[in-house]
């Protein structure tokens, strides 16, 4: 039988989601999903039929299950990082209604500077076919009435870029759902700062046994 995640790196997108699970997946009782990002909970999102998929979708929650097959009551932790979860307006509460105590990670960062990381992201992957950033960021109201959608976008909304890089608004949202001691916000940092010295630091934060709100501090505290 499948372990259940309990913890859930929820965004934002070009923030450090991406190092800050892979030192997590080295604790040796934290258990990550892989894929980092399954996408489950975000049905809100549409997705373009004509773009070329690379993640497998599901609506099965016992098949979403099977990405967590391989953890055991051994792991003190289980998770998974899909940091479209913050932007959506579906995936906290679907999160919330099949496990009420999950526990959220939110990193963060400048706006500006998000944006042209997740534009620039966007093109690497050809899922935005406009290389200069201005012009994209023009084209949001096109694209919002679906027009100028490239071909290989699979989710159009991540094309909203005002929308994607409003981390205020997004976080809010999710203060107001979630219980604060079980939201644990992280501002971006640079990899010397805290995780590489002590990979185990984030993972105290999201153990299972036992979840103190106390442990839940401003990374920049020492505990």
């Amino acid at each position: 039988m499948s372990m259940i995640p309990d913890f859930f790196v929820i965004g934002a997108p070009k923030c450090g989601t991406t190092a800050l699970s892979e030192y997590l997946r080295q604790h040796p009782r934290v258990f990550f999903s892989n894929p980092k990002e399954p996408r489950f909970w975000c049905s809100d999102l549409e997705n373009n039929p004509h773009a070329e998929r690379w993640l497998v979708t599901t609506d099965d929650v016992n098949e979403y299950l099977k990405l967590f097959r391989d953890a055991n009551k051994d792991h003190m932790a289980i998770g998974e990082g899909s940091t479209l979860y913050l932007f959506s307006q579906a995936a906290v509460l679907r999160i919330l209604a099949f496990n009420p105590s999950a526990r959220f990670i939110v990193m963060v960062r400048n706006p500006v500077e998000m944006f042209h990381s997740w534009h620039s992201y966007l093109v690497r992957q050809f899922h935005e076919d406009v290389k200069c950033p201005e012009k994209a960021w023009a084209l949001q109201a096109d694209r919002q009435a679906g027009r100028h959608i490239p071909a290989m976008c699979d989710i159009p909304r991540k094309l909203q870029y005002k929308q994607i890089i409003s981390l205020g608004e997004q976080v809010e949202r999710l203060l107001s759902i979630v219980p604060r001691e079980q939201v644990h916000i992280i501002p971006r940092e640079p990899p010397s700062h805290h995780i590489l010295r002590r990979p185990d630091h984030r993972a105290r934060h999201i153990a299972r046994r036992p979840p103190p709100p106390r442990r839940l501090r401003h990374p920049r505290r020492r505990t």
